[in-house]
Order: C-alpha cells, then sequence, then structure tokens
C-alpha cells in the first residue's frame, strides 16, 4: 500500500465517522478519456442515489498517487439515506499490478466489486485483464467513445474468448426497446408471415455498435447467417441485402426498414420526440401509420440494470455471436 493511498483511507474514515449508512458495493470506473471523466461524475451521483455505493475512479491522465475524497449522505426519502464515496485516484503510467492493488486496497471488505470499463480498447489490454479479475460484473459500452466498431469488436472477442458471462454492454441494453417494439410489430399474424420472406434490410443509426447487435438479434432469431457479399442468407438460401448507414445522435437507433414480398415495414424515430416510433406498412399488406412509444433508458438505469443482473442473458450471447460472425466475414463496414 503506498502512503498516498494510506491517506486516502484515513481519510475515508475520519468523513465515515458521521456516516448513517454503510455502502453496498464498490464501482471500479477506469478512465482515459477526459469527456468521460467529467460524464462519469455527474452519473455516479445518480448512481449513488439508487446504490448506497463507494466509486473508486482510476485516472490514466491525472498524476500518479494524486487523489481525493468525498462523502455524500443522499436523503432517499424521509426515512431512508444513501451514502455515496466517491474517490478520484491519478494513476499514470501505472501497471496492470499497481492498478489492482489500489482496487484491492480501496474496495469495501465483503462488498461486490462492479467495474465499469470506459477505454475504447479491451482486448489485448493486460489493465482491463488485472481489473476483471478482482471484479464480480463488468460494464462496457462500445459505442460511447467511437461511432465505428473498433470497440465492439473487441467486446465479443473477449466475450467468447474468456467466456465471461458477467461482461455486459450498455450498447445491447439500449436496442432491447427497439427488440420490443420489433416483435410487438409482427404480432400480427399475416405480418409474421412476410418475416420468411424478407429481400432486404436497411438500418440506420447513430453508432456501429447498436446497429449491429439489433441485426444480431434479428439474425438469430430468424436463423439468418452472413455472406461475403455482405448479405445475409435465409433459410431457403436466398440472400438478403443489407445496408447500414450512420446517421443522427449518437449511441441511438434512428429506424429499421424491411422490405418483404411487395410490402415494406418501416419504424422510424419521429424527428421531434426521440422516445416515439412512427410504424407503417406500405405496399401490398398497406396499413394506417401508427405511432409507439419508445422505452429509452437513461445511462445510470442502463448502467444499474447491468449491476443487477446475476449474468449476462441467453438473448444477448446468442445476439453477440451473430454480431461478431457478421463483423469477421463482413469486415468493418461502418
Amino acid at each position: 500500500m503506498t502512503p498516498k493511498i494510506a491517506e486516502l483511507l484515513d481519510a475515508l474514515s475520519e468523513q465515515r465517522a458521521n456516516s448513517v449508512n454503510a455502502v453496498t458495493m464498490t464501482l471500479v470506473v477506469f478512465v482515459d478519456d477526459e469527456l468521460v471523466r467529467q460524464w462519469i461524475r455527474e452519473r455516479a451521483h445518480e448512481i449513488g442515489e439508487r446504490h448506497p455505493a463507494r466509486v473508486i475512479v482510476l485516472d490514466t491522465r491525472a498524476v500518479r498517487d494524486a487523489a481525493d475524497v468525498v462523502i455524500e449522505d443522499v436523503a432517499l426519502g424521509e426515512l431512508s439515506i444513501a451514502r455515496l464515496e466517491f474517490l478520484e485516484v491519478g494513476v499514470a503510467g501505472a501497471s496492470p499490478d499497481a492498478l489492482a492493488s489500489i482496487v484491492q486496497d480501496l474496495s469495501v471488505l465483503g462488498m461486490p466489486v462492479v467495474l465499469m470499463w470506459t477505454s475504447e480498447r479491451l482486448r489485448g489490454d493486460p489493465r482491463f485483464a488485472a481489473l476483471r479479475a478482482l471484479a464480480t460484473t463488468a460494464i462496457v459500452d462500445s459505442s460511447r467513445l467511437r461511432s465505428d466498431s473498433r470497440t465492439l469488436e473487441d467486446v465479443v472477442d473477449v466475450l467468447f474468448h474468456t467466456g465471461d458471462r458477467q461482461l455486459h454492454d450498455l450498447a445491447y441494453l439500449r436496442i432491447e426497446p427497439w427488440q420490443e417494439m420489433i416483435a410487438h410489430f409482427f404480432d400480427n399474424a399475416g405480418f409474421a408471415i412476410d418475416l420468411a420472406r424478407v429481400e432486404r434490410i436497411d438500418v440506420t443509426a447513430g453508432s456501429s455498435a447498436e446497429a449491429y447487435y439489433l441485426l444480431g438479434w434479428l439474425a438469430g432469431r430468424l436463423d439468418w447467417h452472413p455472406t461475403e457479399d455482405g448479405a445475409l442468407c435465409a433459410a431457403d438460401g436466398e440472400p438478403i441485402p443489407v445496408s447500414i448507414m450512420l446517421e443522427g445522435e449518437s449511441r441511438r437507433i434512428r429506424g429499421i426498414t424491411l422490405h418483404a414480398a411487395g410490402s415494406i415495414y418501416r419504424a422510424h424515430l419521429l424527428s421531434d420526440d426521440p422516445h416515439a416510433v412512427q410504424l407503417e406498412v406500405a405496399g401490398r399488406r398497406a396499413c394506417e401509420r401508427r405511432i409507439a412509444p419508445l422505452g429509452n433508458a437513461d445511462t445510470p438505469t442502463l448502467i444499474e440494470r447491468a449491476m443487477s443482473e446475476r449474468s449476462t442473458s441467453a438473448l444477448f450471447i446468442e445476439s453477440a455471436r451473430v454480431a461478431r460472425d457478421l463483423l469477421v466475414v463482413w469486415g468493418s463496414r461502418v
């Protein structure tokens, strides 16, 4: 234990003297980007209001061993108070072993450790491996810093090469409202028949990760497989051309269009309401347009969900597996 870490623990003990509620977990946040550092500081308070936590921010941009600690008691109602312990530690140039030692020294004994990794890369980074070994759960966001598929490629590589079933990607959690909406859309028996007759798919999104996860989920459900010419192969062997267009706000699906047997099924965000989707069918099965709510969750809520899940869902694993296949066969198209 370094003298600075010892000082940090002393400061914690002193500030805890008047605290009214113990923390229930340690959230370790690895940061190597200034924008993410500012973002996580804002979100940590929101998370702390829901889960009494000790947040340890490992900042690779700050001078080694520079440290600060803040404890806040947050009222959750008239009778309940949660405690947020926020620790920032400078780790510029720190080795993987040094990072692991800091987390071991500062974590709350006997409580789960959650790692939130906010760097662009996971694969081949020994710092990730060292911190992951200490955490019960790991949370990544493959579209937080990049709009292309580079971080997603790392996520699926780690997921399947290590067999990690406590690795959660916020980019996947963001598409769940679209999964529910599409499934509900095709509850109509006539529409459902056309899923076996899809001839083309167009996806528009602000980031590649969400687009690949949505296509991975849809292809996995319908037993489609990627072909080298950038299409999907249906069960009958017919190719289904696919287009992915990056457009609009990052980390958000903007729309999906399926062309099938003379009909066009289209779902897209309303331009004036990011929480609503317009559903329309043109062509042979044309019907009246309708508006459906899209239950988008904010980032703290997504993080909370990831922390609460005992293991990654089978649906996520399947969607990630197909997304990996798409990236391998198609290459990084967007």
